[in-house]
């Protein structure tokens, strides 16, 4: 779980880089980093069964 935390927030600093320049360097820290926790909180609970995605067979 922690791995892919910090997978997600490499891999979504981007969002924050972009929020860095237009929004200011708090505004995009907390952009960067809600986008990141979401997608990795998105993806556990789908791979725990509790979301349904489509295209995904439930194991």
């Amino acid at each position: 779980m922690l791995m892919t935390l910090i997978t997600h927030i490499i891999a979504y600093g981007l969002i924050g880089l972009v929020a860095l320049f237009y929004c200011g360097p708090l505004l995009g820290a907390v952009l960067g980093s809600a986008a990141a926790l979401g997608s990795a909180l998105f993806r556990l609970a789908a791979r725990a069964g509790l979301i349904r995605v489509p295209g995904r067979q439930p194991r």
